[in-house]
């Protein structure tokens, strides 16, 4: 698929500190939402990708992976974090993946409910990966 003049965002790296106080090992994160739809994301081979999705599962919508190719990007975990205590309060989903080999990768997310045919109603994101 051509680039179409996509914007692409480089990852860069991050230091973390350690409890002993020493710098650890650089790594190269990228963090994306929303905003970043129809993207190409630039990751090194080293690095990683973190998607962050508004969702409110009190409405049975969830964000679900529709299209990856684990050959280049793997899913290392999904987990939801409540903005609220309120009752019916949304919150952010969050996805993170690890590059695993070099190539390109459409990186679609499906906003479904489970129970309904071909996620009817929801609404997609999607960007490309591209990990050097």
């Amino acid at each position: 698929m051509p680039d179409c003049g996509a914007e692409s965002i480089l990852s860069a790296p991050r230091n973390s500190p350690r409890r002993d106080g020493k710098k650890a090992r650089a790594t190269h994160m990228v963090t994306i939402s929303k905003a970043d739809a129809g993207r190409t994301i630039e990751l090194a081979s080293d690095g990683k990708l973190e998607v962050r999705l508004a969702e409110n599962p009190t409405t049975g919508y969830r964000w679900k992976i529709g299209q990856i190719n684990e050959a280049v990007l793997a899913s290392v975990t999904s987990r939801y974090a409540a903005e609220s205590s309120l009752a019916g309060g949304g919150g952010t989903r969050t996805f993170e993946f690890r590059a695993v080999a070099p190539g390109r990768t459409n990186l679609m997310f499906q906003l479904s409910r489970e129970w309904e045919a071909g996620g009817a109603g929801g609404e997609q994101f999607q960007i490309t990966v591209e990990v050097k």
